[in-house]
């Protein structure tokens, strides 16, 4: 009975991050995000993290990386991770929000 409810769980989980894919599409399309960076919240969190997608270290897409983003794309980055912080992460400590802002805010990128 539990695996049931894992699976919906995960499910479930899967769903909420297309729907919520789905209205950010403007965002992604401008980024120019690769399929490895959206293709679950996990990969999302991963490529935040690190700057950079998995797949492409693992050599299954084109290397993307935060740095080989143009102004353009960051400008539309950060608007897309400012909206995952107040749809999907609205109670991130502090700190995280500190660093996200060292990382990916457009204002440090001549820092």
């Amino acid at each position: 009975m539990s695996f049931r409810r894992n699976g919906k769980s995960a499910h479930e989980n899967e769903r909420d991050w297309n729907n919520w894919l789905a209205s950010v599409a403007e965002f992604t399309l401008a980024v120019g995000l690769p399929q490895s960076v959206l293709e679950s919240e996990e990969a999302w969190w991963y490529f935040v993290d690190r700057t950079y997608s998995q797949a492409g270290y693992h050599g299954r897409e084109a290397w993307f990386d935060r740095d080989s983003m143009s102004p353009a794309q960051r400008e539309a980055f950060w608007q897309l991770l400012e909206r995952w912080l107040k749809d999907r992460w609205p109670d991130a400590p502090d700190h995280a929000l500190q660093g996200l802002h060292r990382t990916y805010d457009p204002i440090h990128d001549d820092c």
